[in-house]
């Protein structure tokens, strides 16, 4: 289906330009058919990806001092259900939190999404809210709260 909708010009170029995405959870290590699809449409869509929870860190902080590639991070979460597998650290949460709490990163430039968030972003070529694509992950569900603009 991804090479049909790619040979067909259907995936919207361009539309992820300028966002990192962090996939987060247990498909990181195991690689699996959605996996590969994921990464084939963040690829087409123009993302860069954020390979490791330092990087996400940097990258959060250079969001923060105005001195980022990015205009927009998103931890990309599989369906983990518990804490050690879902990719995202207590520091990292932490940070995210910090950086909210102090208004250095603003609103809807941090987005926790579980994965189906980027199939519906290519499939109405634009970018979604957070609000309907909550994890399932604890830690990662915290991360969404804090990062989900309220309508």
């Amino acid at each position: 289906k991804i090479q049909r909708a790619q040979s067909k010009g259907i995936i919207a170029k361009g539309l992820l330009h300028g966002v990192g995405v962090m996939m987060c959870g247990s498909w990181k290590m195991i690689p699996t058919p959605m996996k590969k699809d994921l990464k084939v449409l963040l690829q087409e869509a123009g993302a860069t990806s954020i390979t490791s929870a330092s990087v996400m860190s940097r990258a959060l902080a250079n969001i923060a001092s105005d001195g980022s590639e990015f205009e927009r991070v998103v931890f990309l979460c599989d369906d983990s259900e518990c804490n050690k597998s879902c990719g995202i650290s207590e520091g990292l949460l932490k940070e995210v939190e910090a950086a909210i709490d102090s208004g250095t990163i603003g609103e809807g430039v941090v987005l926790a999404v579980n994965f189906n968030w980027l199939f519906d972003c290519i499939s109405c070529a634009a970018i979604l809210t957070s609000k309907i694509y909550q994890p399932i992950a604890p830690r990662a569900k915290e991360l969404w709260r804090l990062t989900s603009i309220e309508e």
